[in-house]
């Protein structure tokens, strides 16, 4: 837990005490100027809610907050985006500390706001940082300049997937015998494309979370020509070797089937975020109910301080505006324990994959025609098929 998150948590149980202090001195009876100078103390002290008061500091730091799991995996992110910009990372016994050194030559460093060939030692969570220390966290300059290059990168890649396979019986695994005889026919020669996704969620609620996303949607023509395009989704990073393919700036894919792709992988997307904002809102229950708890005896507090003193007009207002000002702030506690989510779209790749498709037919002995007829569908990038179900002869 960062150095911030124990002053908000320090601050949010000294509101209660606070009104507990408040009632002992109301049971010494307070009279005179004292007793009319107590209303104003009392009214001061719902600024030790912490939400509501807490420095500039402290509420960027609950705001940019990002748990264990997404650290990781922001650290993940920096680290593999700097080295493809020329940076050099070095080994450390700490995990919580990315050390690198950033490229002696190219305009990255400046822009960063270092000097080329500086070290930097990133960490990802406020508890890890220290003298020397540079803090990672979403809405950060490292993380604004990382996001420009990638977008300059370009939003649109087009490559294509070698096809270094062939079709054949043997590449299927089968071979024709004394019992019955198989072959392929009516060859065609197809493309299907492989699109992957890339999104940036964002998640607004008390705390922002951020995470970046890629979901690639298998699109393939259907193996009976009859049918029309198939897309199947998954959460899937793209394979490395890919990145070493030439782009392709002309080649697109047919637009009744982008729109397949993409309405696909939009599907996915949602659900995943609504998922993962239900999870994010569960999280957040907890800690909604302990500050709902402290926030009734701290009103409660002082209500009851204005009620035990001497029945007067202001004293009444006052009570009223407690009570409406206590409905208020529950009201807008609630509203920021729901967790809404954003879905910003940032790159798509697309990778053609060469296709065959046939008809595969098997001859009992001894007879002319075929038994059973199946569509096959050939990928020659890496020698994968699939197979339709059993049609008539």
């Amino acid at each position: 837990m960062s150095g911030e998150e124990t002053q908000l948590e320090e601050a949010q149980l000294e509101a209660p005490e606070a009104a507990a202090e408040g009632e002992e001195g109301a049971a010494g009876e307070p009279s005179g100027e004292a007793a009319e100078e107590s209303p104003e103390a009392g009214a001061g002290d719902d600024e030790d809610l912490a939400w509501s008061v807490a420095t500039p500091e402290a509420r960027a730091a609950a705001a940019n907050a990002i748990d264990p799991e997404a650290a990781a995996e922001l650290r993940e992110f920096v680290r593999d985006a700097l080295v493809a910009l020329g940076a050099e990372v070095s080994e450390t016994d700490d995990e919580a500390v990315l050390e690198l050194r950033l490229p002696a030559e190219g305009d990255l460093p400046q822009r960063l706001g270092h000097a080329q060939g500086a070290e930097l030692r990133l960490v990802f969570s406020t508890a890890d940082l220290r003298q020397g220390h540079e803090l990672v966290a979403p809405g950060c300059h490292l993380l604004h300049v990382l996001e420009s290059d990638l977008e300059q990168a370009g939003r649109r890649v087009y490559v294509a997937a070698p096809g270094a396979e062939r079709l054949s019986l043997k590449a299927i695994g089968l071979r024709s015998g004394a019992r019955e005889r198989w072959t392929l026919s009516d060859r065609e020669a197809l493309e299907g494309y492989d699109l992957y996704l890339v999104a940036r969620l964002r998640y607004r609620a008390r705390e922002r979370h951020d995470e970046v996303a890629c979901v690639k949607v298998e699109l393939r023509p259907g193996i009976d020509p009859a049918h029309g395009w198939d897309a199947a989704t998954a959460f899937e990073d793209p394979d490395p070797a890919l990145f070493e393919l030439k782009p392709r700036a002309r080649k697109r894919v047919p637009a009744k089937a982008l729109k397949t792709a993409l309405q696909a992988g939009d599907e996915s997307l949602e659900r995943y975020a609504r998922d993962r904002s239900r999870e994010l809102q569960d999280g957040m229950r907890e800690t909604s109910r302990k500050d709902l708890s402290r926030l009734h005896a701290y009103y409660a507090g002082q209500i009851a301080e204005y009620m035990r003193r001497r029945k007067s007009d202001l004293n009444q207002l006052r009570v009223e505006e407690l009570e409406e000002e206590r409905e208020l702030r529950v009201r807008e506690l609630i509203a920021q324990a729901e967790v809404h989510a954003e879905i910003e779209p940032l790159q798509l790749l697309t990778v053609e994959r060469p296709l065959q498709r046939a008809r595969l037919s098997r001859t009992p002995a001894g007879e002319e025609e075929p038994s059973e007829v199946r569509w096959l569908l050939f990928d020659r990038a890496d020698g994968s098929y699939e197979l339709d179900e059993e049609a008539p002869a």
